[in-house]
């Protein structure tokens, strides 16, 4: 197993990702995506590699001084590593001095100007710390410094880490993450790829952010736009109670598949209908396994009662299991039908869309609003983000208006590309 080229000035061995990122010997690479993910240590590592090595100059880069210097940040950082070492501080050129005589450097770019700050320099490693807060002729300029004299036998290493967003977003994205490139490879790190993280609290702290800087951070999604693809979080509207009239309804299921094979999530919608407009009375919604799935939607049939029809979309479970589950709540007199998605999971929410821009879809206030409402802001019906509950509703809306009566009902076992 190979192994990266380590000095004695880091403070800790790699974790797996970050010695990949480490081991890479092209001239441009990329590492992060979430946050969390090792990103400021894999920089430092990479600047410390060769620093044993006299001539040897890196350079790390924060868009602005202060970031450069907020805890657990590279400056910062730095110091914790390099203090109690033979290396030695010089506060005036923010440098650290190794007995090699080579150099580390922490230097901004505030403006973009300042990059001719760094005219005339020569470095073999240039690091840039959340790229995406620089622009793409702040980069590009610096290649102009990489470089070192013949003989010497150290790489020549542009470096980079970063998380979705900020004013570079665009153009790291084109030229790092999609579709990507084997001259720039790109080291994808997620918060469980820092074991020394606590990740339970950093995703209680991630809970509170908007969804879409939320799936950046937290999952590294580089296509989530701030406005929101199909849905935009002022159309969803909220009511106490639906009108007392009301008796068209449905509770739709969208299942996951075994936890071992799959990161969605169970759901099951109990929508109904008043005249145009949608209601969301109900969202149920977790991660089980096979039995707990099958006691959990018998269970919450009973409780919605038998005048509730219940639709089932197939959605990855096994088919014996969900003929299983029909055959049993139709055995107790509940009516149960399949889910034909047949269309692309787009094409089958935009009735779902119309609706919310008319204020026509309703959901009862409760605790599951908000992680319900986040779901629709970040869906794009590309499969990159959770979309388990807008299922519930596109389906929930073709039964609910699927003109004079409801749907023809078919057992589950011949309906084609359903359940």
């Amino acid at each position: 197993m190979l192994t990266p080229r380590l000095t004695k000035y880091c403070l800790h061995s790699p974790w797996p990702k970050q010695a990949a990122f480490l081991l890479l010997p092209h001239r441009e690479a990329f590492y992060g995506g979430a946050g969390g993910g090792g990103k400021s240590d894999a920089l430092l590592m990479g600047a410390l590699q060769y620093v044993d090595i006299p001539g040897y100059n890196a350079l790390l880069l924060r868009r602005t001084f202060p970031e450069l210097d907020k805890p657990e940040a590279l400056l910062s950082r730095s110091h914790e590593w390099l203090d109690d070492t033979d290396a030695l501080w010089v506060a005036g050129k923010k440098q650290w001095v190794f007995p090699s005589g080579a150099t580390l450097t922490f230097g901004h770019m505030a403006n973009e100007s300042d990059k001719t700050n760094y005219k005339g320099g020569a470095y073999q490693y240039i690091g840039w710390d959340e790229l995406t807060g620089f622009t793409e002729t702040q980069y590009r300029y610096l290649f102009g410094w990489l470089r070192r004299l013949k003989g010497v036998d150290i790489p020549l290493r542009v470096r980079a880490a970063s998380n979705p967003g900020d004013i570079g977003h665009e153009w790291v994205k084109e030229r790092f993450v999609n579709p990507g490139s084997l001259e720039r490879p790109f080291i994808k790190a997620l918060i469980a790829d820092n074991p020394a993280l606590d990740r339970d609290d950093y995703l209680q702290s991630l809970a509170e952010m908007t969804p879409v800087e939320r799936e950046r951070i937290m999952n590294g999604n580089w296509d989530i736009m701030p406005d929101g693809i199909a849905f935009r979080r002022e159309w969803f509207t909220f009511a106490d109670t639906v009108p007392a009239d009301t008796r068209k309804r449905v509770r739709t299921w969208d299942m996951a598949t075994s936890l071992k094979t799959s990161s969605d999530y169970t759901v099951g919608g109990l929508y109904s209908r008043h005249g145009d407009t949608m209601f969301c009375e109900d969202i149920i919604r977790g991660r089980f396994e096979y039995p707990d799935t099958r006691k959990l939607i018998i269970e919450t049939a009973k409780a919605d009662g038998h005048y509730v029809p219940i639709g089932i979309e197939k959605a990855g479970m096994q088919l014996l299991a969900v003929q299983d589950i029909q055959a049993t709540l139709e055995r107790e007199g509940y009516t149960v039908y399949g889910i034909a998605a047949d269309k692309d999971k787009f094409t089958r929410s935009l009735p779902i869309q119309r609706k919310a821009q008319a204020r026509e879809f309703v959901l009862l206030r409760a605790g599951w609003n908000r992680e319900y409402v986040d779901e629709f802001l970040l869906f794009s019906g590309d499969g990159k983000t959770h979309d388990d509950q807008v299922d519930t509703a596109s389906s929930a809306f073709a039964y609910l208006f699927a003109g004079a009566g409801e749907r023809k009902r078919k057992p589950l076992h011949i309906i084609p590309g359903a359940v």
